[in-house]
């Protein structure tokens, strides 16, 4: 079934079309074939084609998209961008730094809990390894909006 996934997104692309569509363009391809279509499909947008698709795999999805439609029984629950719909679910964030030999890692909800945290750590001589904006995957913010059952 891979190579015949390649084969039709070959098909596709080959006349360098201004807008593309495809239907689960990543279904049953192996790790390396996934790696080549999403680098293939990123290239494609870099260049001015608009590349729309349909996944049931939200990680594709996250990995490839700017801005997403989210169908649910038919209807319309999210059209927007990937970014704005993460946030607005953000949760936090996760501060790691160094205790010793080992790393520590600390959730906090606000920005101010975050400064006020990074001021402790500074003062007391720690090293502040990484900061993340601890948002959901796509998945888990799908799950939330849609209620859907885990």
């Amino acid at each position: 079934k891979g190579m015949l996934q390649r084969v039709g997104i070959a098909q596709a692309l080959i006349h360098n079309p201004e807008f593309v569509i495809l239907d689960e363009p990543m279904s049953g391809l192996d790790p390396d074939g996934r790696y080549k279509i999403n680098a293939i499909l990123r290239e494609t947008a870099n260049r001015g084609t608009t590349v729309f698709f349909s996944s049931h795999l939200l990680n594709d999805a996250e990995a490839l998209c700017k801005n997403l439609v989210i169908v649910v029984k038919g209807q319309v629950n999210y059209a927007g961008s990937m970014n704005d719909l993460l946030q607005k679910m953000h949760v936090g964030y996760l501060l790691t730094y160094r205790e010793g030999e080992h790393l520590q890692s600390i959730s906090l909800a606000t920005e101010q809990e975050l400064q006020a945290q990074i001021d402790i750590l500074r003062a007391t001589g720690k090293i502040i390894v990484e900061v993340k904006n601890d948002r959901p995957t796509l998945e888990k913010a799908f799950v939330q909006m849609t209620g859907a059952k885990a």
